[in-house]
């Protein structure tokens, strides 16, 4: 799935939809330079909801990547937080 919002409230990407990138590492860089704010969510991260929300809240436009969607997830993960 991939919602697209026209206004300023940025859009969603699950990783059904998106297309497969052998690195991790790659999809993270190309996340990061197509989008001004990224936010790489957990289901069960209440953080990165509250996160979410204030931003949006802010009027921020932002990416909503759910790492818990994605096979890749937890590789993505670990090369965010060694980033």
């Amino acid at each position: 799935m991939h919602y697209h919002h026209s206004e300023s409230w940025g859009y969603y990407t699950a990783a059904a939809a998106t297309r497969v990138m052998a690195d991790p590492l790659e999809r993270v860089a190309k996340l990061a330079s197509e989008n001004a704010v990224v936010i790489f969510s957990l289901g069960s991260c209440c953080m990165c909801h509250a996160v979410e929300r204030l931003f949006r809240g802010m009027g921020v436009n932002l990416t909503v990547y759910e790492l818990d969607q994605d096979p890749r997830g937890k590789k993505m993960s670990g090369m965010i937080r060694m980033s």
